[in-house]
């Protein structure tokens, strides 16, 4: 008998922070000190602690989502304007095409906007922007595509300001450690306290552990299949136990 494995990186911030606690509890039940792991389960618990206060301070936060949301918008903006620019190329009036053609080559240069990094697109977004209004303000006026060069600045001036509130609420909490880090912190203490049972176990015999690995390898199985679904429906492999990452 042994406490099974489970890739613990591959956790949702919330499974993980979940997982852990039923972990907590379910030692907790089972006597640290009668299993021999007394001192292992106090660097847990001090470790899950800090992923607790870690991850109450991310959940505090709701500009995330507000930037997601504010993300599609521009996105979705500049995919209509593109969507128009290639559908003018094909106008039967030749100023319009030749227009359309023009700033189709100017896009091309940006390339595909919504795979960049959040601040690479912002600023290659800025940039394409000021071409629009400026050096391609004529064929723009041509095309009668100057509201949405105007809604994509608005867009993109909107996001700015939302990912800057976000640098600045994550100044606001540099005496915390990041959740990457809190889970790191978790995964070590808890590899030591399952390690240090598997050994009790192995070194004592299994009678007096008994219950408590049962206990723990039924959590450990539900977990693992909620990241088996997870790795059916998205094809990637979960690997073994590994140093906490974040995952939203």
């Amino acid at each position: 008998m042994k406490i099974d494995s489970i890739s613990t990186s591959h956790l949702q911030n919330g499974e993980h922070f979940t997982f852990m606690s039923e972990v907590q509890h379910s030692i907790s039940a089972n006597d640290p000190a009668g299993i021999d792991i007394a001192g292992a389960f106090t660097s847990f618990q001090t470790a899950l602690a800090g992923e607790d206060l870690s991850f109450k301070k991310v959940q505090k936060s709701d500009i995330t989502k507000d930037l997601v949301d504010a993300d599609r918008q521009r996105d979705a903006v500049v995919a209509g304007f593109k969507s128009q620019v290639g559908s003018l190329q094909k106008h039967f009036d030749n100023g319009i095409s030749s227009a359309a053609y023009r700033i189709q080559v100017l896009l091309d240069t940006y390339g595909n906007l919504s795979t960049q990094s959040y601040d690479n697109e912002t600023a290659n977004l800025k940039n394409l922007v000021q071409e629009l209004a400026g050096k391609y303000a004529t064929d723009v006026a041509t095309l009668g595509l100057g509201g949405w060069v105007s809604q994509m600045e608005t867009l993109n001036n909107n996001f700015d300001s939302l990912i800057k509130e976000r640098y600045a609420q994550s100044s606001d909490k540099s005496t915390v450690n990041s959740l990457r880090s809190a889970r790191i912190d978790t995964d070590k203490a808890y590899g030591a306290m399952r390690d240090r049972l598997n050994a009790a176990i192995v070194f004592n015999g299994e009678a007096k552990y008994t219950k408590a690995a049962t206990d723990l390898n039924a959590i450990i199985k539900r977990y693992n299949d909620i990241l088996a679904q997870r790795k059916g429906r998205t094809g990637t492999s979960q690997g073994t136990d590994t140093g906490g990452q974040t995952s939203n």
